[in-house]
Order: structure tokens, then sequence, then C-alpha cells
């Protein structure tokens, strides 16, 4: 009976899951009276004691494996998402790299700070304001007239240009307008972004994109240097070995081993029942001779 109860908890312990997709178990009455084990006390014999033992170790030290290598996966997808990432970073690196000493044509105030010079459509602005309200005028124009995908320039600031594209957002169901700053070598500044609908902020965040190009680089390298640790942390982690593999082998053998001397019992005591049925036969043979003597 506690065998088959024993079977039945196994079972049982198969289709539990604890929070961790990865890790099948169940903290249970599979736990604190372990089935395995009470038939294997109950048999009387320490072997079936050993071997309920070493299937319930062998059963955790399995499922914490399959955890183990759940993880493996994740720390190489970890790896190809930082690689990835370091190579946006060094690509936008590259590009500050290159852009920013246009800064230093730029010309200064006697405080020192950028003179606004931008122009939208052929049109001189100096003031941050006026710059927005000319490029929200453009954008207005060709959310209008123009159809989706329709890329135009919205306008110039310090030799940057800023291109426009007429969008459909599916959220709000409407056209709308997102902006690029391109460089002065016609390479992509930062991220496409949508273009604001305030004058001072659509202004604002064409001059500070420029101006913050030296904050950029040292955000992108601190970056680069982040994701390139992680990828050795990730790296290390991967090239790791099971902490208990040793011990999960040692006991796969042990069961072996168990199996086969409960084997070789199971063959004794039938061997025994051979010897024990044939002694039984032997003894009722005289009694029939008797019985069939008296009858006459």
């Amino acid at each position: 009976m506690y065998n088959t109860v024993s079977q039945k908890a196994k079972f049982i312990a198969q289709l539990k899951t604890t929070a961790n997709a990865d890790i099948r178990t169940v903290k249970d009455i599979e736990e604190d009276v372990d089935m395995g084990s009470m038939a294997g006390e109950l048999s009387g014999d320490p072997v079936f004691k050993e071997k309920a033992n070493l299937q319930k170790r062998i059963t955790e030290l399995t499922q914490l494996e399959k955890s183990f290598k759940s993880k493996k996966y994740d720390f190489e997808n970890n790896i190809r998402r930082s690689e990835t990432r370091i190579k946006a970073f060094e690509k936008q690196a590259a590009i500050l790299k290159k852009t920013i000493p246009f800064l230093n044509s730029i010309p200064k105030d006697e405080k020192g700070e950028f003179i606004f010079l931008a122009k939208v459509a052929g049109q001189n602005y100096n003031k941050v304001g006026e710059f927005g309200t000319a490029m929200i005028s453009e954008a207005e124009h060709a959310k209008k007239y123009k159809p989706t995908g329709h890329v135009f320039v919205l306008g110039e600031l310090w030799n940057f240009k800023v291109l426009g594209k007429v969008e459909h957002s599916f959220m709000d169901n409407k056209k709308q307008i997102t902006r690029e700053l391109m460089s002065p070598l016609n390479d992509k500044i930062g991220e496409t972004k949508e273009l604001p609908t305030g004058e001072m902020a659509a202004g604002l965040q064409i001059k500070q994109a420029i101006i913050d190009m030296p904050k950029d680089l040292d955000r992108f390298s601190r970056n680069i240097e982040k994701e390139k640790q992680d990828v050795g942390e990730y790296s290390k982690q991967l090239n790791s070995m099971f902490p208990y593999k040793e011990e999960l082998n040692s006991k796969k053998e042990r069961l072996i081993e168990i199996d086969s001397i409960i084997i070789s019992k199971a063959k004794e005591i039938d061997e025994s029942k051979k010897v024990m049925e044939g002694l039984h036969s032997i003894g009722e043979e005289p009694q029939k001779a008797c019985c069939v003597k008296r009858s006459f």
C-alpha cells in the first residue's frame, strides 16, 4: 500500500510547481513525510530506505540542474542583448566623436554662450521660441497636405539639419510629425522623437540635443563600459559548472548499485521460495500415498 502511495506522491510532485517556472517541486506531505522513505521504513530493509532517500535527493538535484541550465539560456540571451547594445552605443559614440568638433565653429557672445542662429524655409531666426514656432508651422502644413511617410526639412540650427516625417499615430488615429537631427556630415544624432507642440519646447529640444552632445558621449561611454562588464559576468556564469554535478552523479551511481542489490535479493527470495515449495511438495507425497492405501 505504501509503495502505491509513494508513486502517487511522486506523480503529484511532477504536477505541482513553485513560483519559479523552471523548478517543479512541492513542499507538502512528500517533503515532511516522504512516502518512499515510509515504505522503506516499513519494509524493515535499510536498502529500500536508502533507495527512497536516493530517489528523493536525485529528484531535487535534477530539478536544480534544470533550473541551472535554464538560467544559462538566460545568460546567453543577455550576452546577445548586451552585445547588440554595445554595437549601438559604439556607433552613436563614433558619430558624436566626429560631430562634437563642429561645436567649436559656433559663434559665441561676450558671456561665452552660443549665439542662436537658426533657419526655417529660408527665414533666419535668432530666438528659440521663434524658431520653434516656425518649425511647428512647417509641421502643421505637412500634416495637412502631405501623405504619411513624407520626409521634409523642418529647419536648421548651426548647420545641423532638422528633418521631419509625417507619421500616423494608431493610438490617436491621426497624423503626427517626428523629427530627426542630422549632423553637418549627414549623420543622425540621437533618437527619432516626436516634435513637441509647444514653441519653446520645440526649439529647445533641438538646441539641447546639439549642446548636450559631449554629455551624451560620456553617457554612451559609460553604457559601453557597463555592458562590457555585464557580458564578462554573464560569460563567467555561462561557463560555470553545475555545483552539485558530482553529488548528482554519485547518487545516480549509488542508485544503480542499490537496484542491483535489490534485484539480487529478489532473486534469492525467489530461489528460496522455489526450494521451500519443493520441500513442501515432497512432504505431501507420503501423506497422499498413505491416504490412498487406507482407502483400500
